[in-house]
């Protein structure tokens, strides 16, 4: 992923009126150009970025770079920070977690709350349940 830009003071308030902000619990939904994938549209610089990035940006003040910052809510126009974090990579979890997230969604815990409590995303919960990926374990 590249890096992103450089806002003003303009832009950032530009950005920030395009999001629906309500309660600090609920999702801060992007109210501006939305992709056919779902995800909030933001242009800078005649080039195209995801909201949510933005928001992370803006917010933390340090870009993510080449990390996935993904909405725990797994609401697609959620912009809201404390329903973003950075999505850690599959291959850096250990044997041991395999293991236990396995052992935990067999014994009734969701595949969100797994998620959540491992930094990672549903979808590679979702594919460590069901052997998908760590087939050796």
């Amino acid at each position: 992923m590249r890096s992103l830009p450089t806002l003003t003071e303009r832009q950032k308030r530009n950005f920030w009126s395009k999001v629906h902000i309500s309660e600090a619990v609920n999702c801060w939904d992007w109210a501006g150009m939305v992709h056919t994938s779902g995800y909030g549209r933001i242009s800078f610089q005649d080039k195209d970025y995801v909201a949510h990035r933005i928001a992370y940006f803006l917010h933390m003040g340090a870009d993510p770079l080449s990390s996935n910052v993904i909405q725990t809510c797994e609401n697609r126009k959620c912009c809201n920070p404390a329903h973003l974090q950075l999505k850690v990579h599959c291959a850096i979890l250990s044997k041991l977690q395999v293991q236990s997230i396995r052992e935990q969604a067999a014994n009734g815990v969701s595949l969100r709350r797994l998620a959540q409590k491992h930094n990672v995303g549903l979808t590679t919960i979702h594919d460590i349940v069901n052997q998908k990926t760590w087939k050796d374990i």
